[in-house]
């Protein structure tokens, strides 16, 4: 009978094997890309939905809309990829002025999966004209937004969004990364459950704005002379606002909390982070 400690190595040493087995078993990522142009009228709207990939959506010239999907597939072959591919649906299509691109894996997961899910996600790199509007939606990828004249809709379930001037307005939310806004010249709604947020607005504030961080700071500039009812708290940290006169109403620069008329008032321009410090400054 063998002892005890013999029986612990050999176990041991299978265990040690089978994790170099494993490991060298993890397969390549084969990379195919397909492109598709539409022609479209002045203004629309881009619709962008894909299951973990990059959207990345820039100005154009002219009235012409192009898409160029990469699909990044984790295969050991050629042959594996195309299988994988036929539970992998990517499409591309136009009504009008309106364009849809989506990519979603329909494959089920094994009971025993060690890798990164799903096999085949698709990154999208589109440019758009000027005018167009653009509704993009990730459940875990990047997503970053040129300069537009448009309303820009962007959400990921755990990637940065990175905004460019916005003319439209913007609705921008991430599960979990950093949001950075350029520029936005109407109205803004962001939030982040756990990155930080820096974002500038031009101009007047021309409606209510709710900007929201549960796991970072918030750094945000405003006109000097735009009006504003500001309502800012912070759940552990402290307001500051610099360059711009406000009549406090509760709280106080320094405090958790900051609320009061900015420039005689104006819309509502809602402030929430609850681990971070909250900033604002005039630009």
């Amino acid at each position: 009978m063998k002892c005890l400690p013999c029986s612990l190595a050999g176990l041991a040493l299978i265990a040690c094997l089978l994790g170099h087995a494993f490991a060298s078993a993890e397969p390549a990522v084969i990379e195919r890309v397909s492109t598709r142009s539409f022609s479209v009228p002045a203004g629309g709207i881009l619709h962008v939905e894909t299951n973990g990939g990059v959207i990345q959506v820039r100005l154009s010239a002219g009235r012409v809309v192009t898409i160029s999907a990469k699909r990044k597939i984790c295969a050991d072959s050629e042959a594996q990829a195309d299988e994988l591919l036929k539970a992998f649906t990517l499409s591309c299509t136009q009504q009008g002025n309106e364009i849809t691109a989506r990519a979603k894996y329909d494959g089920l997961r094994p009971m025993f999966h060690a890798g990164s899910w799903p096999p085949v996600q698709a990154d999208f790199f589109i440019t758009v004209p000027a005018n167009f509007a653009v509704d993009l939606d990730s459940s875990g990828g990047r997503v970053t937004v040129g300069d537009l004249a448009g309303f820009v809709h962007a959400h990921t379930g755990g990637g940065e969004l990175n905004l460019g001037r916005i003319g439209g307005g913007i609705e921008a939310a991430t599960g979990g990364g950093s949001v950075w806004i350029e520029s936005a010249e109407n109205t803004l709604q962001a939030s982040t459950g756990g990155g930080s947020i820096r974002a500038a607005i031009s101009g007047a504030i021309k409606g209510d704005c709710e900007v929201r961080t549960s796991g970072g700071s918030m750094h945000l500039t405003v006109d000097r002379m735009a009006g504003f009812m500001l309502d800012a708290i912070t759940s552990t940290s402290h307001v500051e606002i610099d360059g711009l006169p406000i009549t406090v109403a509760k709280g106080g620069p320094g405090r958790s909390q900051l609320t009061g008329s900015v420039n005689g008032g104006g819309p509502l321009f809602r402030l929430r982070s609850d681990s971070g410090s909250i900033e604002i400054l005039a630009r």
